[in-house]
Order: structure tokens, then C-alpha cells, then sequence
């Protein structure tokens, strides 16, 4: 336990940027996280020394992966809008992509899930909430 408040306090210390830690970052939600990693140009994730982090390390690095993962799975789904015959949606890219922002982690990975599924109709693309959470 005592182990435990060490690397906390460890990765309270860890900045990424000047007002939130690595701490404060995996207490965020995926979109709070990505919404400051994504204003950050060339952001890398700290070196967690193995000494310093080793029973939060997995648990941070997933988190971090997680947050960082929405950038690819919105160009995905607005290439998929804006390219697959089964979505026949006939919007402009930029169009598509404004949807694709505004999906849920959760519809995002499900879409990414289906999409290469020959029993997954178009419709079930289009019955996706588009609620922003």
C-alpha cells in the first residue's frame, strides 16, 4: 500500500503540461484527455521508470493509449462515411468527419469493430448514437 501512495505522488509530480499532472490526465475520461492532448504538438508519454512506476505503470500506459486512440478511430469513421457504399450517407469529407467527432468512444469502436463484418447492414452504421459522449 505504501508502494501504491508513492507512485502516485510520482505521477502527480509528472507534468504534461503546466496546469495537469499524469495523475490528473488518467483520472479524466477519454474525451476530457484527449480534448488537452490533442491542443499538445508533439506530445509524448513520459518514461515511466521501472523503479519509480511499477504497479501503475500498465494501468497508465492503457489509459494514455485509450485517449490517444480517438484521433485514429475519428479518421476512420470519416473515411468510412465518406467511402463505403454501405453507408450511403453521399456527404462531403468534412461533413463525414464533423459526425465522426461527435460519436462516442463507444460508437466509434463499434463501427471500427463492424465495419469489415460482411453481416453488419448499413443500417446498424446509421442506428449509432451521435451524442458526443
Amino acid at each position: 500500500m505504501n508502494n501504491l501512495k508513492i507512485e502516485v505522488e510520482t505521477l502527480k509530480g509528472i507534468e504534461v503540461n503546466d496546469d495537469i499532472s499524469l495523475y490528473r490526465l488518467c483520472q479524466m475520461n477519454y474525451r476530457q484527455g484527449y480534448s488537452i492532448l490533442e491542443k499538445m504538438n508533439d506530445w509524448r508519454e513520459p518514461s515511466l521508470n521501472d523503479d519509480e512506476i511499477r504497479l501503475l505503470r500498465q494501468i497508465v500506459k492503457r489509459h494514455i493509449g485509450n485517449i490517444l486512440i480517438r484521433g485514429h478511430l475519428k479518421l476512420f469513421a470519416a473515411e468510412l462515411f465518406a467511402s463505403d457504399p454501405r453507408c450511403q450517407l453521399d456527404l462531403p469529407y468534412d461533413v463525414c468527419y464533423l459526425i465522426a467527432e461527435s460519436m462516442s468512444y463507444e460508437d466509434l469502436f463499434y463501427l471500427c469493430e463492424h465495419s469489415s463484418s460482411e453481416q453488419t447492414p448499413a443500417s446498424q452504421t446509421a442506428d449509432l448514437q451521435f451524442n458526443g459522449t
